[in-house]
């Protein structure tokens, strides 16, 4: 072993002496006064490593050392890049501070994203299979989405479609391979923002781009470090940067994941040590150690950039002291100025539906003076309806103004997820999911739901876009569900109901922006009673038809889905209920036995307000404020209060009560709560709940009058997870005191309301 060590340190020495002899031979040819030498910089990939690149071309400029060719792949071809714009240290590292990478790249989108109809659905199954011809297929990438397409184009637009990359400020080459051939690909013309994006599209991390009859991926499976391909433009010294990949030693190899990643860049490997040999001064930041996808850390990668270039200042003060009298042209940024005018929006394949959709949507752009910002915003809003998979744009110049070019593919999805959940009135349940979106006609989309458990229950959802701006909605929906609710008298489990429940129903939808939405929808509902243990004198059977026109407003500015910062959600609701048939059936009669009312008509209000305020980083207060009303009693038309707060819309959770616990004909509601963020994605609550409420639990038994109006009072703390599954929360609660402490959980989302 020591002998090895000896050796690597020899050879690296005679390797160091050797670069620096040809560096010297190079530069006796210059005399530094009308003949200078042209300086190359070769950038390798290295996912967030690579933005130790950023600290070398820092230290290039406080050198005064220009530079006249760049290559790149991968992370080296987006800080190349945007070099070969013309764009200073300074000005990138603005780029990469002032965005949030890591949610970029993620394709993190927020809830407040999502269009008013989408969000029902957003961000709640964590396992989903694409379905096609009947196999089932893990998703093409670990990140798709639109983000980091629609972040790059920001960045280089102003470089759209180029005859060469010779033209740039710097003269830039960046390298793909394509899957489909085997072979490097070149990318020096055409869009400079989709050249990068393929360069980087690392194999089953980010989607592949197609380009022509290609299908591009990463560069560095062949290519992680072009210098020689620099010498070729024209340099004479190479400045090369790299942060990629090294050969393994016998004992670094200690998983198939090892072993996996060493086959996947051997080829590249054994080109890179190829082409350091030919780098005149070799830059190796030591950023290993050090997470590939984590761009959080992005000033400890320039520090490493920075600090491995100043270690070689010998050399760098040699190119500098000869560059001292020379009269560098200055580079001016290939940008646009911040605000720029939209001639006009071309759309490929303008005559269909999406294209359509996306005209209407970038006419607030068109013939406008208008920012990158409302570029995104406009695109966006098509995103938001989930039906584009992918959108890129670039600026090509017209007459008078910039031709805005969009092209974009459809979001044809054929998926099953999987999740699970738990709650008091259905159980523990395993939750499928079945999606067809833009299968049947273009914009629309069908959702089934099937609950696994002792309640089980099925469900579908199909809607379709209409309207010039498609933000008119038809909706049609069914569920078949069982739940279990009890029945309390005088504070005690009285009886505990099987609730058998068939509903369809079939509405229109207005989205009036990207929060807010109004629905008319006319439903029908067969519900059937029974008890889980039948009693002598005892309520044996209750089956009711109802039908039932609602409207209601839905507002949601929240940031996410579970556990949100901020934002506000507002639902009003108001029912028209008819009673069309019912049947009752009685096992005799006593002082316990549940008598059913007459069905009537009944009107059915209900306002539900909730806000989430960031107080500071690890603390946000959250409020609910609730009212509602049924205009007549009834053993099913009730308001059911209680449980955990798993951020259902609906829901109105009880410090010490379970779902239905609380059973009202009419109610007002408080809650409010201080969330702390133990740690990441771990969180405590202290939670007060107040409760005005009217039932007719007794006026359902033999010889009741009334109803009974009372005040409910609770407390307690919630502890909360965000998992896979989605939020888990434990609550520890009492009401009216603290004799009695409750522990209710809930995990999961409601996908099937009950009620």
């Amino acid at each position: 072993m020591k002998k090895f060590i000896l050796v690597y340190i020899i050879l690296s020495f005679v390797g160091t002496q050797l670069s620096a002899q040809k560096l010297d031979s190079i530069l006796s040819q210059y005399d530094g006064t009308h003949e200078f030498p042209r300086i190359g910089l070769a950038l390798s990939g290295g996912a967030a490593h690579g933005l130790a690149h950023l600290g070398v071309i820092k230290y290039l400029e406080e050198l005064n050392i220009p530079i006249d060719y760049v290559t790149g792949t991968s992370m080296g071809a987006i800080v190349g890049g945007l070099y070969a714009m013309g764009y200073s240290y300074d000005e990138m590292e603005e780029i990469i501070s002032s965005r949030s990478w890591d949610d970029v790249i993620a394709n993190k989108t927020q809830l407040w994203e999502v269009s008013p109809y989408e969000k029902q659905f957003h961000d709640k199954m964590p396992f989903k299979l694409r379905v096609e011809q009947s196999q089932l297929l893990l998703p093409k990438a670990v990140f798709e989405g639109h983000k980091l397409d629609l972040a790059i184009a920001d960045l280089f637009s102003p470089a759209n479609v180029l005859e060469s990359y010779d033209l740039l400020p710097r003269p830039f080459k960046c390298y793909a391979v394509d899957l489909l051939s085997g072979n490097l690909v070149e990318l020096d013309r055409g869009n400079l923002a989709q050249s990068v994006r393929a360069s980087m599209a690392i194999p089953g991390i980010f989607t592949p781009i197609q380009k022509d009859s290609m299908l591009l991926v990463d560069g560095g499976l062949l290519k992680n470090f072009p210098v020689k391909e620099n010498l070729e433009m024209g340099s004479d010294i190479v400045i090369g940067v790299y942060v990629g990949s090294k050969r393994s030693k016998m004992e670094d190899i200690k998983s198939m994941i090892d072993i996996l990643r060493l086959t996947g860049f051997l080829t590249s490997i054994n080109d890179t040590e190829e082409q350091s040999k030919h780098a005149h001064i070799l830059i190796e930041p030591d950023v290993k150690d050090y997470p590939l996808l984590d761009f959080t850390i992005y000033q400890t990668f320039i520090d490493e950039g920075y600090r491995a270039a100043k270690s070689d200042s010998v050399a760098f003060k040699k190119l500098s002291d000869l560059f001292r009298f020379h009269s560098e042209q200055e580079v001016r940024p290939l940008k646009l100025p911040q605000r720029f005018f939209i001639e006009d929006v071309k759309i490929t394949n303008p005559t269909t539906t999406y294209s359509r959709m996306l005209a209407n949507n970038l006419n607030s752009v068109k013939q406008q003076q208008v920012s990158f910002s409302d570029i995104s915003q406009a695109i966006s809003t098509s995103f938001s309806t989930n039906n584009l998979y992918s959108i890129q744009y670039g600026l090509s110049d017209g007459l008078i103004g910039q031709i805005l070019e969009v092209d974009y593919t459809i979001q044809k999805e054929s998926s099953i997820g999987i999740s699970a959940n738990h709650f008091a009135t259905t159980n523990s349940a395993l939750v499928f999911q079945g999606t067809l979106r833009n299968v049947f006609t273009p914009l629309s989309n069908l959702t089934g739901y099937t609950r696994l458990s002792d309640n089980p229950a099925i469900s579908g959802n199909y809607y379709q876009r209409l309207g010039k701006k498609k933000n008119h909605l038809f909706e049609a929906t069914f569920k078949i569900h069982r739940n279990k609710h009890p029945f309390f008298i005088n504070d005690r489990l009285s009886k505990e109901f099987k609730f058998n429940t068939f509903y369809s129903s079939v509405g229109v939808i207005k989205e009036l922006d990207d929060s807010r939405m109004i629905r008319l929808r006319y439903a029908l509902r067969n519900t059937n009673l029974t008890p889980q243990i039948l009693n002598e004198n005892d309520l044996a059977d209750l089956d009711l038809n109802q039908q039932e026109l609602s409207l209601r407003y839905f507002s949601n500015t929240t940031d996410k889905v579970s556990f949100p910062n901020r934002g506000v959600i507002t639902n009003g609701n108001g029912s028209f209920i008819h009673a069309i048939r019912s049947e009752v059936s009685y096992n005799g009669f006593g002082a316990e036995t549940i008598k059913v009312p007459n069905y009537k008509n009944n009107l059915r209000l209900q306002y539900i307000h909730k806000i989430y305020l960031k107080l500071s980083d690890d603390v946000t207060y959250d409020m609910i404020m609730s009212a509602g009303t049924h205009s007549e009693p009834s053993l099913i038309d009730l308001f059911l209060i209680g449980g955990t707060d798993n951020f259902d819309h609906e829901g109105l959770p009880f410090m010490g009560a379970d779902i239905g616990d609380l059973r009202y004909q009419t109610y007002l509601y408080g809650r409010s709560g201080f969330r702390v963020s133990l740690m990441n994605k771990i969180y405590a609550t202290i939670v007060g709940n107040i409760l005005r409420g009217r039932t007719y639990n007794e006026v359902f038994l033999e010889g009741a009058q009334k109803p009974i109006w009372e005040t409910k009072f609770g407390m307690g703390v919630s502890a909360g997870i965000e998992s896979l599954v989605g939020p888990i929360v434990i609550d520890f609660g009492t009401i009216d005191s603290f004799k009695n402490l409750s522990v209710n959980v809930g995990v999961g989302f409601r996908f099937i309301r009950g009620y």
